[in-house]
């Protein structure tokens, strides 16, 4: 199938919606679905087209970006966006927009980009709860979480729609809008949904969070009418395990829980879809990583593909206490408790006794990756236990458990290169973390003060390129320091 190329009423019409949200490709999704439903292009296309704008403003440098811009778009761009520019798009752009849709050109409809908290605030209390989930439902990130997620049923993002395969490789799917609705029908007929699963004469046991298939067709039957909710009637019905486990991975990636296989207990509690249904967590910034009370570093490689799979499980699914109960002495379950009902788990097979000796709670610990560290955690308790290593993880290649153990608190992204590490550090360039690593209290207190100074010059924008020292190669995208890009390549590469 032959590219769809870009008409100039679509052009200017882009270029307008560009130039009203501030210059950012983030423009309002309801005006570019509404341009999607006129023409051939998809919702990532268009936003592709305006990233690409984005990318520069100077026009000769215009073809950097992700897809070169055509020679109509180039001169389009010149004629009301450059810095020559004698075209006016705030009236050509309107009249762009209403030749494409049939309809007025206004920003009735938010505009986050310039939206002050107060505006942002009576947007959320006024508009529909399903338009502000379709709104604000980040598809890059999902994209990224059901990465990381064991699927029985691959689901992906499609233009406002979440599309799951079944095991023969027929897709179903349905708006954003309609995940919303149905999670609110559930919330509200819970008793009916849990009691119809319970009674059903197929279902064993007494928790109505294990799958099992019968039951909870049947419980959609009773929740959802056809006349309601048409395609999703039908795919809860017909294809119930790939619509129940696609509602289990939306609940799963707002509450960043990454045991969404079918084979797990689901997390379609009422709790998990009263928060889905206020939309409340949509709203949660990302948390920014506090230095301000650490006084050890501890590095932590995490970079093999079973490390990375345990990180997922342990770490960012933050188990929960009373369900290790049976594995963890009185004292620990207590102390844990104590400190919250969840914690991340990380399990180390040997360590010298000094280092463990050493090692202090409260301590800041650091993921590593593809040579930087990519999450920060900070560490609540350490203890020696094999029978818990035993279960959680399996036994490494010599037949030993991870007995030592530690847990964490909810891991925080963070962007540091290794490059970063070993300059503040001061070991040798080429030093990777291979191993695990308590930093010593005079090195973790250089390496916290350049990472405080690091966020400082980052949120300042006055500072230099970027603002920090280092940036991304452009072949491999790896974090690295800006000395030692060559020709914008890491040395990897």
């Amino acid at each position: 199938m032959s590219r769809i190329r870009y008409s100039d009423d679509e052009i200017v019409a882009l270029l307008w919606l560009f130039k009203q949200s501030n210059y950012t490709p983030e423009v309002p999704v309801e005006y570019l679905l509404t341009i999607k439903t006129e023409t051939g292009h998809s919702l990532s296309s268009l936003r592709l087209y305006l990233i690409n704008i984005e990318s520069t403003f100077n026009p000769p440098e215009i073809s950097t970006g992700l897809r070169p811009l055509s020679k109509t778009g180039l001169k389009l761009y010149e004629n009301y966006i450059g810095k020559k520019a004698t075209g006016n798009i705030d009236k050509d752009g309107p009249v762009a927009y209403k030749n494409i849709t049939g309809e007025e050109a206004n920003f009735s409809s938010p505009n986050f980009a310039s939206m002050d908290l107060d505006d942002f605030s009576v947007w959320l209390d006024e508009e529909n709860p399903s338009t502000v989930f379709e709104t604000l439902f980040d598809e890059h990130r999902f994209t990224n979480f059901l990465n990381n997620v064991k699927q029985q049923y691959k689901t992906v993002y499609d233009d406002g729609r979440l599309k799951t395969y079944n095991s023969s490789g027929k897709a179903r799917s349905v708006w954003l809008k309609d995940i919303w609705k149905a999670a609110f029908w559930l919330r509200d007929n819970y008793d009916t949904f849990q009691n119809s699963i319970l009674n059903h004469g197929e279902f064993s046991g007494s928790n109505h969070l294990r799958y099992m298939e019968s039951p909870y067709r049947k419980a959609y039957d009773r929740i959802f009418s056809i006349k309601e909710f048409d395609e999703l009637y039908s795919w809860a019905v017909e294809q119930t395990p790939s619509f129940t486990e696609t509602m289990n991975k939306v609940i799963g990636f707002l509450i960043s829980r990454y045991d969404c296989s079918l084979k797990d207990n689901l997390l379609l509690t009422y709790q998990n879809l009263d928060l889905l249904v206020k939309n409340e967590l949509l709203q949660e910034e990302d948390e920014e990583l506090d230095l301000e009370n650490y006084k050890q570093v501890v590095l932590q490689p995490c970079s093999n593909k079973t490390a990375q799979e345990n990180f997922n499980y342990s770490i960012v699914g933050q188990l929960d206490i009373n369900d290790l109960k049976k594995y963890l002495t009185k004292n620990e379950h207590k102390e844990l408790l104590e400190i919250s009902p969840y914690h991340g788990f990380w399990g180390i097979v040997n360590v010298p006794k000094k280092t463990w000796e050493k090692l202090e709670e409260g301590a800041l610990v650091l993921f590593f990756a593809n040579k930087k560290a990519f999450a920060a955690c900070t560490l609540t308790k350490k203890f020696i236990n094999e029978k818990l290593g035993s279960y959680l993880w399996e036994k490494n290649n010599n037949g030993k458990a991870y007995k030592y153990i530690y847990t964490v608190d909810e891991p925080i992204s963070v962007d540091l290169p290794q490059s970063f590490i070993n300059l503040n550090l001061g070991y040798k360039e080429n030093f990777i973390v291979q191993g695990f690593q308590v930093v010593d209290q005079y090195k973790s207190s250089s390496l916290i003060n350049a990472i405080k100074y690091l966020s400082k010059k980052t949120e300042d924008p006055q500072s230099s390129k970027r603002g920090s020292g280092w940036t991304n190669c452009n072949d491999c995208g790896i974090t690295v320091m800006d000395t030692e890009l060559i020709n914008g390549k890491c040395p990897s590469c």
